[in-house]
């Protein structure tokens, strides 16, 4: 703290925090608003829900307008999405307690001539042109700032500031923002917040996370513990499937070994041919995945035909049955529909609610991995392999964007010469399905349904069979 402030301290960060704004600052989010007064770059990166959002920026910009006259703030995030939803809305929380300020979408102005503006990544142009000086000094705040993009900082370089504040969560080892912390002749102060530094957050919070994801996940040191990610961490969680825990997965589906068992609820998870591809049905009853029956199908309408005689044998309801729905998968589900039988519909690639996975397909791959690995999964005979050789063939690929985990695509694994998981995507989407939290639904087609020979290409049907499980092989 400089010696004005020691003198004048109601003027400080912290006590503006406090007093004016309601809020009540951590060590760790102290010593950022503190490094506020002192530094003309600063670089927080923290855990998630370490409160930089709420409780960094926000009452620093807000302080910043306060006691700078005059001075110039411009706010940008990795998207406006994030703008909108995350850094708005904590700054907004404030308005009551600033009823003279005025406060949009757009800019934030207060009494005493300072004002803020949002800008989104996408725009570096409208960081040209602004410049501060001693008397109208410009502050650039950075939310997010690992997903913003190489031409924004350069844009902020040309900018003549007189603080830069850079804050985020961490994601690889590259970019601006993680220069920021690991090269010294940029002259940023840096901060680090983890868990451990948030009282609010406990040791159920590490519990339900290490469960989920694993103590040494690069997803967990990342989240938990604001460390940035290399290519060698990625590589080593990258296979959502691990190959030295299949072994007793098999041996406790085929020889009923000790598996734990923490489900009794039963499912059938469903994966249509497309092209060559093979349709597949896979049954689960609780811990064990008792069937897995695979053939190719050139009429659709036989294969739905085929998967309907199969619900009948294993007695499933509607409500027990999953299939995939991406796209041309939804008039295969019209044709259960109108057959009487309406299915759970799952589009794999929909975005769901969860701090490490991107879509709906890489949560239900990696919760496979990880039940897995905590022996919680018995899995069905696999006599030529394929199975093994799908689920452990598939990589996971970090979105840099969403600093999330997604499966790598069909087209890449086409392109490295790796047929299609059918068979693992079904195993992959019965084990999540049923009793798994998150749903996703897909609307039916609103046309007529008409014969698909119309809508796939003609293919050459071999009515090739495997049938694994309940059933012989």
């Amino acid at each position: 703290m400089n010696s004005f402030l020691k003198e004048h301290i109601e003027l400080h960060p912290v006590v503006f925090a406090e007093k004016e704004l309601g809020l009540t600052p951590t060590p760790k989010q102290i010593a950022a608003l503190d490094a506020l007064t002192e530094t003309d770059r600063l670089s927080v990166k923290a855990n998630n829900g370490g409160g930089k959002t709420s409780n960094i920026l926000a009452p620093g910009l807000l302080w910043a307008m306060s006691k700078f006259p005059r001075s110039r703030h411009i706010i940008t995030s990795a998207s406006w999405t994030q703008l909108e939803t995350q850094v708005q809305p904590n700054i907004f929380n404030h308005k009551e307690r600033l009823p003279r300020w005025k406060m949009t979408n757009d800019e934030i102005t207060a009494p005493n001539g300072s004002w803020a503006r949002f800008i989104s990544t996408k725009e570096a142009g409208r960081f040209e042109g602004n410049h501060g000086n001693l008397q109208e000094s410009l502050w650039i705040w950075g939310d997010e700032a690992k997903s913003i993009p190489k031409p924004i900082f350069t844009a902020m370089d040309r900018c003549k500031y007189q603080r830069l504040i850079l804050l985020s969560s961490t994601g690889m080892m590259m970019g601006d923002f993680y220069d920021s912390f690991n090269n010294p002749t940029l002259g940023f102060t840096n901060i680090t917040i983890t868990i451990d530094d948030c009282p609010h957050m406990g040791e159920e919070d590490k519990k339900k996370f290490f469960a989920k994801y694993g103590e040494n996940h690069p997803l967990t040191r990342s989240a938990l513990y604001a460390e940035f990610m290399g290519d060698d961490d990625l590589m080593a969680a990258a296979k959502p499937v691990k190959i030295q825990y299949l072994a007793r997965a098999y041996s406790g589906g085929t020889n009923g070994g000790v598996i734990r068992i923490n489900r009794h609820d039963r499912a059938a998870y469903l994966d249509f041919a497309l092209g060559g591809d093979e349709n597949v049905f896979c049954y689960r009853e609780g811990n064990y995945i008792k069937a897995l029956i695979c053939w190719r199908e050139k009429d659709s309408m036989a294969a739905v035909a085929r998967f309907i005689q199969l619900f009948k044998e294993y007695k499933l309801k509607p409500s027990e049955v999953w299939a995939g729905a991406d796209g041309i998968d939804i008039p295969i589900c019209d044709a259960f529909d109108k057959a009487g039988w309406a299915l759970n519909r799952v589009n794999a690639n929909a975005k769901v609610n969860d701090e490490a996975y991107d879509n709906v397909a890489a949560q239900q791959w990696y919760g496979l991995g990880r039940a897995i690995e905590r022996m919680e999964v018995g899995l069905p005979p696999d006599p030529d392999g394929i199975l093994r050789a799908q689920l452990t063939d598939r990589y996971g690929v970090l979105n840099e964007a969403t600093g999330k985990l997604r499966l790598e695509s069909k087209r890449d694994l086409h392109d490295r010469g790796v047929s299609s998981p059918d068979r693992a995507d079904a195993v992959a989407g019965v084990w999540w399905a049923g009793e798994s939290p998150v749903t996703s639904w897909v609307k039916g087609s609103e046309q007529i349904f008409k014969p698909l020979s119309e809508i796939y290409e003609e293919t050459e049907s071999s009515r090739d069979v495997c049938e694994v499980g309940g059933v012989a092989y």
